[in-house]
């Protein structure tokens, strides 16, 4: 059997047991969201609930693999990879989501989601070659999410100036 690192070692198994952390933080949260009237089953704390729920599932998925390469030996093969990762990518886009937490109480809902979608995609490469078509996604993207929001979920989200 190959030898393995400590379990506090493996970034494998730390980064998900912090997102797990993390998670349960989140959900703790989402109980203590209140609407003006009682909306039911689904209300603004549904959404938060929903994406905990997932993400607990996704990590259960991701720690059965962890486990797996660790009892197979393939971690090392991992960790050599990880190496040579490249993080550039997601690091932009955590400074991206990080300015777009900052941004969308001064500039509102709809403006500041429209620049962060459009620079999602633009860093993810989404649909390189036509420009209409992005501007058509980030459009529908942010309308939706508003209908979703604003509309169903009767969450005020804040508004540039009061217009947008």
């Amino acid at each position: 059997m190959p030898s393995l690192r400590p379990w506090w070692r493996d970034i494998e198994l730390i980064f998900p047991l912090c997102l797990f952390v993390v998670t349960s933080i989140y959900l703790a949260a989402s109980f203590e969201i209140s609407t003006a009237f009682d909306s039911g089953f689904v209300n603004s704390a549904f959404v938060p609930r929903v994406v905990a729920a997932v993400m607990y599932v996704a990590l259960v998925f991701v720690l059965r693999d962890v486990w797996r390469r660790r009892r197979s030996g393939a971690a090392e093969a991992a960790e050599a990879e990880a190496a040579g990762a490249d993080w550039t990518g997601p690091a932009k886009i955590v400074a991206l989501t990080a300015l777009y937490i900052v941004a969308f109480r001064p500039l509102g809902y709809v403006i500041s989601t429209l620049l962060y979608v459009y620079a999602l995609f633009y860093l993810l490469g989404f649909d390189e070659k036509s420009l209409l078509k992005r501007m058509v996604y980030t459009i529908a993207i942010t309308a939706i999410f508003y209908i979703l929001f604003d509309a169903i979920f009767n969450v005020r989200l804040p508004k540039a100036g009061g217009i947008l």
